[in-house]
Formats: C-alpha cells, structure tokens, sequence
C-alpha cells in the first residue's frame, strides 16, 4: 500500500525463499525453504510502517526498500506520512534509515558489492513521469545531503535504474522527449538505446512500484523492451552492454 498504488509487495531471497509484506499489518516477513513465514519488523505497532520496492543483499542477510511512516495509530493525515529508503537486518530486524527528506522514494537498488544504495525520489506537486531524480548514497555515510545526483534537471523523469553486474548503473529517462536507455559509470552518462517517439520500458510511468522494463541477460548483454510503432507489437532489443552493437526483434522480423 505504499505510495497507495502498491506494487513490488515481494521479492525472492537469495536464499531460496521469499520476503514479502502483507496487506493487514504491513509486516515485513520473510518465508525460506521450509515454508514457515518468519516475521521480521515487529517492533513498531501494526500499521505505523508500511514497506515495499525490495533488494535484498548479495548474502541474503539484508534488504533496501521503501519505508513509509503512517504514525504510531496507523491514521496520519497525508501531508504527515513520511517516506524513506531503509536498509534492514533481517535476522535482527534492525531498520537504518539511507534516505530521508523527499515526499517519495522509489526503487532503491543495491550496487553489486553491496557499498552503494541507487534510488528514484521526487517531490509533491510532481508525478513520477513529470520530474524525478536518480541518486547514489554509500551504505556507511548515508547523509541526505551527501547523495550523488547522477539524472535529474527539475524538468524530466527517471525511472527504473538496475545495476549491470559489471557496477555500471542503468535507467531510463525522457531527456530526449522519450525514455531512452542510459548507462552512468565514471561520473559520466552515456545512451545505450534510443528509439525516436518510442519510450523504452513500455506504458510504465512509475506510479507502481516494480516496473521494469529492460533487464541483463547471464553474458552481460542488455534486453530491453519498448513499443514499436511501425508494426504495432511489442519490441525486445538485445544489445551489448555499450549498446555498440544490437538486434532488435518484433513479431516475425528481426534485424
């Protein structure tokens, strides 16, 4: 119920489970192989948090996600509900807050050796598709004011970044007047694909949680999605991680 659309209500665990929330409490819990569901956020009453958007760490034994704070009772008024990127213990339950101070947040994304936390944030009256940012903290000096911005000019959307396995971090963002494909290493950021008048990931505009429009594939290589208008079918494109070289298919035709 985060954000009140919902979305990204689970995860799989690396472990060969599943951590999810449910609808009544909000809990977070986490079911392994035995299938017994093992409550992990139970210090706070029922209610007061409500948590979704996960990432769960390489060895199992923590999670990033989305942390929003109804108050004690459960019942605060909107403009008092408090949103923030959390990392969790799951075997202590122990909550750290990484982000604070934005009206939302949203997919918060573990760098592949676990150091840094990507996040989306955006601010009231704005909409996700209207102008959002994408920034970078460090797990061990996560100050607000410290979080590298890596997109975001107060006039364009960012949604979806995911971090190749190489430690590049790629997102989407509709600079060009489309969401095009984009690839930050270095401090600088780089197109992997553009497709003029189509917008990369599909009708995802980010007001849920969990959607994901492109992924990496076990050789490093990119896949990603978006709506061809030449055949009026869904087209995958499968590049390399630079997106110097690709094929694209659609239907019946590839090239």
């Amino acid at each position: 119920r985060v954000h009140e659309y919902g979305g990204g209500a689970f995860q799989l665990h690396k472990g060969g489970g599943i951590l999810f929330s449910d609808f009544k409490t909000q809990r977070l819990h986490l079911a392994l192989g035995d299938g017994e569901a093992t409550l992990v956020t139970d210090k706070a009453p029922d209610g007061q948090y409500r948590y979704a958007d996960y990432d769960v760490s390489e060895d199992g034994g923590s999670v990033v996600c989305v942390r929003e704070d109804h108050g004690s009772e459960g019942k605060a008024k909107p403009v008092d509900v408090v949103n923030e990127v959390v990392t969790i213990n799951l075997a202590t339950g122990a909550e750290t807050v990484l982000a604070t101070g934005r009206d939302f947040y949203a997919a918060p994304k573990l760098s592949p050796d676990g150091s840094k936390v990507a996040y989306i944030a955006w601010d009231h009256p704005n909409m996700p598709w209207d102008a959002t940012e994408l920034r970078i903290t460090d797990q061990k000096d996560a100050k607000t004011d410290s979080h590298q911005l890596v997109c975001g000019d107060g006039d364009s959307s960012v949604l979806q970044p995911a971090w190749h396995p190489s430690g590049a971090l790629f997102y989407l963002t509709d600079e060009q007047g489309f969401y095009a494909l984009q690839r930050f290493e270095g401090g600088a950021s780089t197109t992997v694909l553009s497709v003029a008048d189509a917008d990369l990931g599909g009708s995802a505009p980010g007001w849920a949680f969990g959607q994901q429009g492109y992924t990496f594939l076990a050789d490093g290589r990119v896949a990603a999605a978006y709506p061809d208008r030449k055949t009026g079918q869904t087209a995958v494109a499968i590049m390399s991680e630079d997106g110097s070289s690709k094929q694209v298919y659609s239907g019946s035709e590839s090239g």
